[in-house]
């Protein structure tokens, strides 16, 4: 799997690494993790999340970090690219069709 979040200039066909701000990836699920605090999040547009695996994954994304407050949003397709970031602080990786 592969996360990675992008300030504002994210193409679906030819997104430059440059626009990178943070990136994380791995082959299994992972435990919440909150993203670093000199992540400046105002400077983050989109982010994209691809997991191609034959054992596909999903991410769970939690606005007030790891806390267990807050809205929680799941992307459950395997592959979604430039999706508009919406302020989450907190994510983890969670088998397919899992709970967040």
């Amino acid at each position: 799997w592969d996360l990675r979040l992008f300030k504002p200039g994210c193409d679906p066909n030819t997104t430059s690494l440059d626009l990178s701000l943070f990136h994380a990836q791995g082959v299994a699920g992972t435990s919440c993790s909150v993203l670093d605090d000199g992540l400046n999040s105002s400077n983050v547009d989109t982010f994209s999340w691809k997991s191609p695996g034959a054992t596909r994954l999903d991410v769970c994304m939690y606005e007030d970090g790891c806390d267990g407050s807050g809205r929680v949003e799941v992307i459950r397709d395997g592959w979604e690219v430039c999706v508009k970031y919406a302020g989450w602080r907190g994510w983890a990786v969670v088998d397919a069709g899992g709970g967040c």
